[in-house]
């Protein structure tokens, strides 16, 4: 605990590898999936993009990221597609609406044909995306991108790094009067903050 004036906070700040178990908390780990309550993205284009892979490099695919006036890529591999498609499907849309295939289970034989199929799909998600309110959290940090539509740089890498921020408070109530109750009064803050690395 540490008192601030006759406010009490408990610390939620880990000591090296020492943590306060008694928080009331969760880790962030454990809130990995998350809905964001507003979300207000400008339309998103995706495209791939033609390259040369060398050998012994990252064995991915690059896709240009268009949301607003702001673009840039990012590399993902197939097995990525395949995750995003089945957090897409879980959360965002239906597979009636969507029209997009299962990539997990097509079995593109060579990089020809993955190529093929994710150019097809990316179309479409651009396509039904554009005008989507996609609120699922790991969805958007799949395509780098926040609620608003701007880019999320990776930490270490530069600014607007979400975070979440939580404190908790306690300040006793001391009776002045016999008909008066003594209680302690509870505060909950909690905020989705940037952190800015300069």
């Amino acid at each position: 605990m540490i008192d601030v004036g006759s406010v009490r906070l408990k610390s939620l700040v880990s000591i090296g590898n020492v943590q306060c178990s008694t928080s009331r908390f969760p880790k962030l780990e454990e809130c990995a999936h998350f809905h964001y309550d507003h979300v207000d993205l400008q339309p998103i284009q995706l495209k791939l993009l033609e390259e040369d892979s060398v050998k012994g490099e990252f064995e991915g695919i690059t896709l240009k990221v268009t949301s607003g006036h702001e673009a840039w890529q990012i590399r993902r591999t197939y097995d990525h597609f395949c995750k995003l498609d089945e957090q897409l499907h879980q959360c965002v849309f239906d597979r009636k609406f969507s029209e997009l295939p299962v990539l997990s289970r097509m079995t593109p034989k060579n990089d020809a044909e993955i190529k093929k199929v994710l150019n097809s799909y990316v179309k479409r998600l651009s396509y039904i995306g554009s005008g989507c309110a996609i609120s699922c959290g790991p969805a958007l940090s799949w395509f780098e991108l926040d609620n608003r539509g701007r880019r999320i740089v990776a930490a270490g890498q530069g600014i607007n790094t979400p975070a979440v921020a939580a404190a908790f408070a306690t300040t006793p109530y001391t009776a002045h009067a016999t008909d008066e109750l003594s209680f302690q009064v509870y505060l909950f803050f909690f905020s989705y903050i940037f952190i800015f690395n300069y």
